[in-house]
């Protein structure tokens, strides 16, 4: 999926909700504002965009945790492991940053009200995307950046997927 520039001038006032559009609209990066050049009172505005994903791109929060353990057993796992594995202050596996992403993506879901909680989760999923950068292809990048949520449900799903085909291979 190609990437595109959309360059506005309008009000100031007008900003916010010329910027609350293209977001509806279009799957967009940050904004970058600038005063116009000329005109006193008008903005120039500056946003990366692509056409939005397909929404069945992700799995959806049920299908995606299907085979996880309760959120008691995952915290727990990552309590332990974060006191074995830290070497240097760094936690190196990405199965930890994976789970962890998770479980505050699942304590988010059921309060969507709680703002800080989806901080919270959204900061724990940009933190796996980093994980996983150099992984990525580039034209796949700007999707994730635009719900890196999503991108934990299916990376969760996949690594849940195949614990549980080693554990049958294993039985």
């Amino acid at each position: 999926m190609s990437t595109f520039e959309i360059r506005v001038l309008c009000q100031e006032g007008e900003a916010d909700a010329v910027v609350g559009a293209l977001r509806e609209t279009f799957d967009t990066g940050p904004v970058r504002r600038y005063p116009a050049r000329s005109d006193k009172g008008r903005v120039r505005l500056y946003v990366t965009a692509q056409h939005p994903a397909d929404p069945g791109r992700w799995p959806a929060p049920e299908d995606a945790y299907r085979l996880a353990p309760s959120l008691d057993a995952e915290r727990a796992w990552l309590k332990s492991e974060a006191r074995e594995k830290t070497t240097l202050g760094v936690l190196v596996s990405r199965v930890f940053w994976l789970r962890d992403a998770a479980v505050r993506d699942r304590a988010a879901l059921p309060h969507p009200e709680d703002a800080e909680a989806a901080r919270d989760a959204n900061r724990a999923a940009r933190e796996l995307v980093c994980w996983d950068q150099s992984d990525l292809e580039p034209e796949e990048t700007f999707s994730i950046v635009s719900d890196p949520r999503g991108y934990v449900r299916r990376e969760y799903q996949a690594w849940r997927e195949c614990q549980q085909a080693s554990e049958y291979a294993d039985a």
